[in-house]
This record gives C-alpha cells, sequence and structure tokens, in this order.
C-alpha cells in the first residue's frame, strides 16, 4: 500500500500506450517506423470508511475493558468491509467515484475463448482446479484467439469462498492429486498459485491476479475517536467513530492481469473438451 501525502485528496497516475515497431534493420540503415507512445493522466477521489458505536459513561466506569474491547471489534469489522470492497466495491466514474473500486470490476471478464481452452483443446472433466489454470492462461496470452506481440502477466493468487476451498481439499483431481495442497508452511496453493479464502467471493465466483496488478492508497489509516456528539453530553453517552480513507488502482493493462469469473458452472461446461 502507499500513502497518499499532505494537501492532496486523491490518487493521480499516468495511463498510456506503448506501441512497438521493433523489426530489423541493414547494417547503416536506421529505423524508418519509430515507436509511438501516448499518455493521459488520470485521478481518483479517496473513499472514506466509518463505523460508530455509542456506550455509557457507566458501562466504562464499571468494565473498564470495554472501551478498548469495542475499539478492537469495531477495527476488525472496519478492516473486513473495506477486504470485501476491495473486491466487490461499486465505486465507478459516473455513479460513485467516491467508493471503492473493486477488483471485479476493474479486472478482466473471464473468457474461455480467451484463455484459448475451448473444443479439442478444452480440459476433460474440468474442475476448478482447471478453471483456475485456464484463467491464468487467459492472463497470460490476453487473448489466445487473436495473439500480438504484448505479453501477458503471471498470476500468484486465487481468491475463493472458504466452503468451495474446503471442498476442494478434500476432492483429488484425476492423477490423484488434491486440487488444493496444503503446504507445511501453512499456506495453500492450487494451479500454482497461493488460494486466498475470502467470504467476500461468492460461492459461484473466482478471481485469479498478480498483485503488482492492483495498488491500494491510504490517506489515511484506521483511526478511532472517542468524544460526545449531540445529546450525549446529557445522557452521560460517549461516541466511538472509526475512520478510514482508501481507494485501491488497478492500472491500464494491468487489467489483464485480475480475471475475474463470475459463474464457475458455466466457465466450466466453456472449457470442457468437445470432439
Amino acid at each position: 500500500s502507499t500513502a497518499v501525502g499532505q494537501n492532496k485528496n486523491r490518487v493521480v497516475w499516468v495511463e498510456g500506450a506503448y506501441t512497438s515497431n521493433a523489426g530489423y534493420v541493414a547494417e547503416g540503415v536506421a529505423q524508418a517506423t519509430a515507436d509511438t507512445a501516448a499518455a493521459v493522466e488520470k485521478s481518483r477521489g479517496m473513499a472514506k470508511i466509518s463505523a460508530k458505536i455509542k456506550v455509557t459513561n457507566d458501562m466504562v466506569e464499571d468494565y473498564s475493558y470495554i472501551a478498548s474491547e469495542l475499539r478492537s471489534e469495531m477495527l476488525t469489522y472496519g478492516m473486513l468491509f473495506l477486504d470485501s470492497e476491495v473486491y466487490g466495491g461499486d465505486g465507478n466514474d459516473a455513479t460513485q467515484p467516491n467508493h471503492i473500486y473493486g477488483l471485479k470490476t476493474q479486472g478482466t471478464a473471464f473468457t474461455a475463448a480467451k484463455s484459448g481452452r475451448v473444443g479439442v483443446k478444452g480440459v476433460v472433466a474440468p474442475n476448478l482446479g482447471d478453471l483456475a489454470d485456464a484463467m491464468k492462461l487467459q492472463a497470460r496470452v490476453i487473448d489466445a484467439a487473436n495473439p500480438t506481440k504484448k505479453a501477458g502477466v503471471m498470476r500468484n493468487r486465487v481468491y475463493i469462498n472458504p466452503v468451495n476451498a474446503s471442498i476442494l481439499r478434500t476432492t483429488k483431481s484425476t492423477d490423484g492429486q488434491y486440487i488444493i495442497r496444503n503446504m507445511a508452511d501453512g499456506t495453500s496453493w492450487m494451479a500454482g498459485m497461493q488460494v486466498v479464502e475470502t467470504q467476500a467471493v461468492g460461492a459461484t465466483e473466482m478471481l485469479v491476479l498478480d498483485t503488482n496488478a492492483v495498488k491500494m492508497y491510504f490517506k489515511r489509516n484506521p483511526e478511532i475517536k472517542i468524544g460526545t456528539e449531540g445529546t450525549d453530553f446529557t445522557q452521560d453517552l460517549f461516541t466511538i467513530v472509526l475512520f478510514i480513507r482508501a481507494q485501491s488502482v488497478v492500472k491500464g493493462d494491468n487489467k489483464y492481469g485480475i480475471i475475474y469469473c463470475a459463474d464457475t458452472a458455466a466457465a466450466l461446461t466453456a472449457i470442457t473438451k468437445t470432439a
């Protein structure tokens, strides 16, 4: 993650397109066609997240630890909300420019044809591990049906629903290997990518990504304040408030490094081998 400096309330970055005309030249002859590039500056506002709870002064007096416990719970749930929004937030330039922009919408939708795993090149009796591999392949080739000189990226994480992950830990593929393998260091791996389990991912969803493709920005790290508001003073209350200011950005072609599948069942059908 990166901190946004003082006197700034937006994330600013440059996006561009580069066209290569690399090719052969004869000795003593200049390249006839130069490479071209175009760039544009873009920006995005910070999202502000908040939560609050009221406690009585009597409660704090009688149970001195309660304020600390409430702050801890508030921070935990606030960060869980941020985590879920980074995955599926509805931030967009048109209607929600100050919400978190989610990976689901900033990335690229999985298409079996773009992965190249269709028809006779499909998978016999595919499982979710095979689908993850096909999604990984799409990010690598970008579009197998329309190859270009531009190389894709290599993914290192696969996001999956915890229930699905539990099932895959006890399910073997046709080669007798467990689809998700647990390592000695406590990590889990599938299709050569580390597994991240989160309830933000729906039961029918899966997402693979290169962690370098997304960048998190924080204007204000999680901050908790305790004070009074409204009638708190006369009612002998305290208000505990949480604030977070953050935003996520996927720049330009980095969107090809994030592959999102909304319907795994349909995707499995699409990559099934046909005669």
